[in-house]
């Protein structure tokens, strides 16, 4: 039985659209042919002077380490997500201190999503992912 229908009732063999990774294709292209750029803060792209980047040879030899020491991010992102981090969890501290007479749910509401982002961010900075 095929796996996805089409109108009409023609089938695609089990191939289907993938709207998600069409749109993180297009927001992180990266082909040799794209401008070089880096990811910062965790989520910003910046443009990369192309004298920077290194050669073929010495980008296969910086993908081996990394996957070696299971990083793929560098001392000064990871550096930067730490600090993200520890502003997050500042705020999340400030934020649930001025919500502590709230009721339980409210405060849950309201602290959730920034924990989530200065946890994440911790992490990512020390595990280099």
């Amino acid at each position: 039985m095929p796996r996805h229908a089409k109108p009409g009732g023609d089938t695609d063999n089990g191939a289907f659209d993938d709207p998600l990774g069409q749109a993180f294709a297009a927001a992180y292209d990266g082909s040799d042919s794209a401008a070089p750029q880096r990811i910062t803060w965790g989520v910003f792209k910046t443009a990369v002077d192309a004298s920077a980047v290194p050669g073929s040879a010495d980008r296969a030899a910086l993908r081996a380490e990394a996957a070696v020491t299971l990083t793929n991010i560098d001392l000064d992102e990871r550096q930067r997500r730490l600090l993200a981090g520890g502003l997050f969890g500042v705020a999340t501290a400030a934020l649930g201190a001025a919500l502590w007479h709230e009721p339980v749910a409210a405060r849950f509401a309201a602290l959730v999503l920034p924990t989530f982002f200065s946890v994440g961010f911790v992490a990512s900075g020390r595990a280099g992912l």
